[in-house]
């Protein structure tokens, strides 16, 4: 018949045995693992820990060998117990936690999550206690157990000060030391900053106080003559710690002084002298000095002379007494000049 094709017995028997070997073929060809879930991002500060579980799924039901991969091991560590892993941040910054699943015939599939440690700033512990510090000496204060670095971070420190003219300051390490170069008063601020520069401040005052000055010499007994003047040369005498100049001012313990030596007198008992002071006194007011007049009563067992008048230094008086060695009876009353 025309148009009609006949197919033998042999020819339909190749053709169904190429087709059961090509479906076997099929068959036997193995599938990738899969994922079954994901897994979200993780948060954790540094010391916690975190449990999560990866998932595959394999179609040929192959047994899968597992890897379990931290892209920075110094930010967070990760250990998987089966498919159950457990993470340990370990310091501030962000890690990628990564497990690949491979079947038998080394078809792989893996599974990724990301850890998140934030850094926490520095905290002030306590207070830095205040210093006094003389003008030209120094004070070091470690700072080191006055900050806290919660992450377990290094820290560097600082510091600076409110009035440079009167105290220096530098810091070695954790040492801060100031100097004071000037009467006055400061505050020293340190800061202590973190990797990721997150910082913490304290502050403590210094004190330089003021020290008066301080002899330095016995000055020595001046001689000068009446109605003349002399000058004296004060600063080899005295010393300021602090190296300020110093203003100087003087004052006399009695304005009144003597011109020259009474001379001698000889009084017999029962009577009586009047000295005239004018003679041996000057007064810086111009004014005459005055002298009480003394009488002299008899007293019996003593002799018949009497040594050379004196005058005692009063202070702030300007009527002088002359007296004698010994008492007398009676002194009158009144002024003489």
């Amino acid at each position: 018949m025309a148009g009609t094709r006949t197919l033998s017995t042999q020819s339909v028997r190749v053709s169904i045995a190429l087709a059961m070997v090509l479906c076997f073929a099929a068959c036997d060809s193995p599938q990738p693992p899969g994922l079954c879930g994901s897994i979200p991002e993780q948060t954790l500060f540094v010391g916690e820990t975190a449990t999560v579980n990866f998932c595959f799924d394999d179609p040929d039901e192959d047994m899968l060998d597992c890897l379990l991969v931290s892209s920075d091991p110094g930010i967070v560590t990760a250990v998987a117990t089966g498919s159950t892993v457990t993470v340990t941040a370990i310091s501030p910054g962000n890690a990628l936690v990564t497990m690949i699943a491979t079947d038998p015939t080394g078809l792989k599939a893996q599974q990724s999550f990301r850890v998140v440690v934030p850094n926490r700033a520095p905290v002030a512990v306590g207070t830095i206690a205040d210093r006094e510090v003389m003008v030209g000496d120094s004070a070091t204060v470690d700072v080191s157990g006055n900050f806290s670095e919660p992450d377990g971070q290094g820290l560097s420190y600082a510091a600076t000060v409110s009035d440079s003219a009167v105290a220096d300051v530098s810091v070695a390490g954790a040492v801060v030391t100031v100097v004071a170069t000037a009467k006055g008063e400061v505050t020293v601020t340190v800061t202590a900053t973190d990797p990721g520069g997150l910082a913490a401040m304290q502050s403590f005052r210094v004190m330089v106080p003021n020290r008066p000055p301080v002899p330095i010499d016995t000055i020595p007994s001046q001689t000068i003559e009446a109605e003349t003047t002399a000058a004296l040369d004060l600063l080899p005498y005295f010393n300021d710690p602090d190296g300020d100049s110093l203003a100087f001012s003087a004052a006399v313990s009695d304005s009144v002084a003597v011109a020259e030596m009474i001379p001698a007198q000889t009084v017999f008992l029962g009577e009586s002298v009047t000295l005239s002071l004018t003679d041996y006194f000057s007064d810086p007011d111009g004014d005459h000095a005055c002298v009480r007049r003394l009488d002299l009563g008899r007293q019996p067992g003593h002799g018949t002379g009497f040594g050379p008048p004196y005058v005692p230094v009063l202070p702030t008086a300007t009527v002088y007494r002359v007296a004698y060695p010994r008492r007398t009876s009676r002194a009158a009353r009144g002024c003489l000049t």
